[in-house]
């Protein structure tokens, strides 16, 4: 099968460099892409989570924009976001306009920085501010970096307190993305 990227980066002989601008180009957010170009992309590079990715890339919707607790497809179809897309949109997709600035600021600030590993400022204050909102004695807040991470110190943390070892799961449900 030959390859279809020009100049083909597959031969480890092959001295070609590729365009990059151009690459960039062709890719830019600024561009629209037809409803087939993003099926063809989705399927060729693309993984789905929880499920062979050609079953859900053949029934997924296309959406294309979310407003409230909504998502839109490129026809315009209304769907009720029944999921919150994986539980992380709690205030809605219309975003107030204080958490875009919020978002922004940080952004320009300080991107990221692991929490297992650096102290930031943004999150001493909201551990702070954590701990004068939620009642009794919760005062000692982690931020993981994912729904994984915060399980598995869940789990941990229980074995701990428990001094037991066995945790009971449901079978298909979501319990983070480690293998």
């Amino acid at each position: 099968e030959t390859c279809s990227r020009s100049p083909c980066l597959c031969d480890p002989q092959s001295s070609a460099a590729p365009d990059t601008a151009a690459i960039l180009e062709r890719h830019s957010a600024d561009k629209q892409w037809p409803a087939e170009e993003v099926a063809q992309a989705m399927s060729d590079h693309s993984l789905f989570t929880w499920a062979a990715s050609d079953n859900v890339a053949k029934g997924a919707l296309h959406v294309t924009r979310s407003e409230g607790v909504y998502l839109y497809t490129d026809d315009g179809k209304r769907y009720l976001d029944w999921n919150s897309q994986a539980m992380c949109v709690n205030q809605g997709h219309t975003v107030d306009p204080e958490i875009i600035d919020a978002i922004l600021h940080q952004l320009k600030t300080l991107p990221y920085a692991y929490p297992g590993v650096f102290v930031t400022p943004i999150r001493a204050r909201l551990g702070a501010l954590l701990s004068e909102l939620c009642p009794g004695d919760l005062n000692t807040f982690m931020f993981p970096s994912g729904g994984a991470e915060a399980n598995e110190t869940a789990i941990r943390m229980a074995r701990m307190y428990t001094g037991r070892h066995k945790i009971l799961n449901r079978h298909r449900s979501y319990h983070g993305a480690t293998q």
